[in-house]
Parts: C-alpha cells; sequence; structure tokens
C-alpha cells in the first residue's frame, strides 16, 4: 500500500511513541534531551512493518537493537518489553498500512 508523505510522518511518529513510551530500553522517557534518540530505527522498523512482518521478526529486530545498537545488557525486563512493544507495532501497521 502506498501511502503520502504525510501519512508516512503520522506512522513515523507512532512508531516514535511506541517505541518511547512502551519499549524505551534506554530508560531516555524523561530526558528531553534524548527523546530522539530512538528515532535512527524508526524507519526500519517502518519497512519491516509494511513489509507484513512477523511479530517475531519484529521482535528479534528490537532485540537487536538493544543489545547491539544500545549496548542494554540481557534482562527478563528487556524481552517483556521487547515481546510486548512488538505485539503493539503489529497492530499498529495492521491499522495504518
Amino acid at each position: 500500500m502506498s501511502v503520502d508523505k504525510e501519512q508516512l510522518n503520522q506512522i513515523y511518529r507512532q512508531i516514535h511513541n511506541v517505541l518511547l513510551d512502551e519499549w524505551d530500553p534506554d530508560h531516555i522517557k524523561q530526558i528531553p534531551a534524548a527523546r530522539t534518540e530512538y528515532d535512527a530505527f524508526v524507519e526500519s522498523i517502518y519497512s519491516l512493518l509494511e513489509a507484513h512482518a512477523s511479530e517475531e521478526q519484529i521482535y528479534e529486530a528490537l532485540k537487536l537493537i538493544a543489545l547491539q545498537d544500545l549496548g542494554i545488557p540481557k534482562s527478563s525486563e528487556l524481552d517483556i518489553a521487547t515481546k510486548n512493544t512488538a505485539a503493539k507495532l503489529k497492530k499498529l501497521v495492521l491499522t495504518n498500512l
């Protein structure tokens, strides 16, 4: 499905909000100057959603971002937040794409 620039920006904002509000493995939500840290990952996550990636594929991508890109140590808290975020992002795509 093709989306126009305005729709794409809205979807990007929604992805950003989910990453910040639901996932936030780096605990930056309360730091205004750092609130854009996850923006570097929005486009790649959008690409997964646009390609109809499974919830598991989204989870794996988020897990790699957390562990490799952000250097977050493995934990059950991270795992739970990542699974919940993947589910929320999957629902997001179902309503927007």
